[in-house]
């Protein structure tokens, strides 16, 4: 591939992109609200309760607080996200890691089966297609082969 290579489609797969794209902006967006939430609620009685311009150490210490809360809330659930919405496409990937290593060391693993819910179902589908054409162009070829022996002898 030449280092002046392009990728002119930059959705390749644009099913599964916009999911977990759509997953991760939802996250992001819910951490937003949850900050604006935050701020407002911590910084108004600041302000409202100061006669002239709040201190500014006092709105210092709230803003630290407000950020340091918002990562205790929001990364468990980010990280629970990830691994729900990964795991959609890690255990398929591992799936035909072994169903593919399977093939390679010559045994038959028959046909490929994933999750219901998992993605990738559209490459399961076509290894197995691959698979069927394979094992009927082996079984042709030895058809062929028995009948040139039958033949010769």
């Amino acid at each position: 591939m030449s280092s002046k290579f392009k990728r002119s489609k930059k959705l390749v797969n644009s099913g599964l992109q916009l999911r977990l794209i759509g997953a991760f902006g939802g996250v992001a967006a819910m951490a937003c609200m949850f900050q604006v939430y935050l701020v407002h609620s911590t910084l108004m009685p600041v302000i409202s309760a100061s006669d002239g311009p709040p201190d500014t150490a006092e709105l210092y210490g709230v803003l630290i607080s407000n950020v340091v809360l918002t990562f205790a809330v929001l990364f468990p659930l980010m990280l629970v996200v990830g691994i729900l919405i990964t795991h959609r496409v890690a255990g398929p990937i591992y799936r035909f890691e072994q169903h593919l290593g399977a093939i390679a060391r010559g045994e038959n693993p028959g046909v490929c089966r994933i999750r219901k819910g998992d993605e990738l179902q559209g490459l399961c589908d076509s290894i197995n297609a691959a698979m069927h054409n394979l094992v009927a162009q082996t079984d042709a070829s030895e058809t062929d082969e028995t009948d040139e022996d039958r033949q010769a002898a």
